[in-house]
C-alpha cells in the first residue's frame, strides 16, 4: 500500500502549495486490448518534476506504481482480462517531495483483451522492492538494490535522477532467478564514474512486465 513521502521542509510555503495544488483530475481511461492510457490535466507548480501512476485491482489500494516523468499521458500495459483496475497520479517536485492522490478512476479490461507482452514469458516482480542503506554516504559505502522475482527471467536497473534523465544503467537484461535479490548495488556514481552530487534519486528495476521505483537519497 502506497504511504506519501514525508517533507524534510514542512514550513515552506512552497511545498505546502505544490501538496495543495496536486494533480486533482484524471481524465476518462482510453481502454485497448489489455492496457489502459491513462491521462491527466497538468500541474501548474514551477518547480514541477513529474508523475507517478498508482494502480492496482482494489479501490485506494495500490500495489503497482510507475514514474513517467513530466508528461500527462501514460500507456499501462499487462493487464488481465476481465478485471478492473484503480488508478491514481501523483506529482513530484524537484526535491523529491511527492503530492497526494489525484482523484481515482477506474477501468474494466474486456474479456478476451490481448496486448504485445508475451504472457507466457512475462516476469512479475514481488512485493519485496527496497534499497539498503539509505541514505547513503557516497565514496563512503554502497547501497544495495533489493528486490524479489516471482519467477526466474530478465531484469534491469537504472538509476534516474529527479528530472527523469539516465544517471547510470546498473543490471541490462541480466537473467535473475527467483527469489529475493541483493547482489546488485549502487555505488554513488554516473555512467562517467564520477560522484553524483547530493539529492533525491530514483532507481527503477524493470522486467518485460512491469517496472517499480525506489527513492534513493545520497548524501556526500
Amino acid at each position: 500500500m502506497h504511504k506519501l513521502f514525508n517533507s524534510a521542509n514542512r514550513n515552506s510555503t512552497l511545498h505546502i502549495r505544490f501538496l495543495i495544488m496536486a494533480c486533482y483530475l484524471l481524465m476518462p481511461l482510453m481502454v485497448q486490448a489489455g492496457s489502459v492510457i491513462v491521462s491527466w490535466d497538468a500541474n501548474t507548480e514551477s518547480d514541477l518534476a513529474g508523475y507517478k501512476i498508482y494502480y492496482g485491482k482494489t479501490s485506494r489500494d495500490y500495489n503497482r506504481e510507475v514514474f513517467v516523468g513530466n508528461v500527462t499521458s501514460h500507456k499501462i500495459s499487462a493487464l488481465q482480462p476481465t478485471e478492473r483496475y484503480y488508478f491514481a497520479v501523483t506529482a513530484f517536485d524537484h526535491s523529491g517531495n511527492e503530492s497526494g492522490f489525484s482523484q481515482e478512476v477506474s477501468a474494466e479490461i474486456p474479456e478476451g483483451a490481448v496486448d504485445d507482452v508475451d504472457e507466457a514469458n512475462a516476469v512479475e516482480l514481488g512485493t519485496l522492492v527496497y534499497n539498503y542503506p539509505n541514505p547513503f554516504k557516497v565514496n563512503e559505502e554502497t547501497t544495495a538494490i533489493r528486490y524479489e522475482m516471482v519467477a526466474p527471467g530478465n531484469v534491469t536497473i537504472e538509476v534516474f535522477d529527479i528530472d527523469n534523465n539516465l544517471v547510470k544503467t546498473l543490471v541490462k537484461n541480466e537473467f535473475r532467478s527467483a527469489g529475493e535479490h541483493t547482489e546488485d548495488v549502487w555505488d554513488g556514481t554516473n555512467s562517467d564514474r564520477e560522484l553524483v552530487a547530493n539529492g533525491v534519486y530514483l532507481c527503477r528495476i524493470r522486467t518485460n512486465e512491469e517496472q517499480r521505483f525506489v527513492k534513493i537519497s545520497v548524501i556526500r
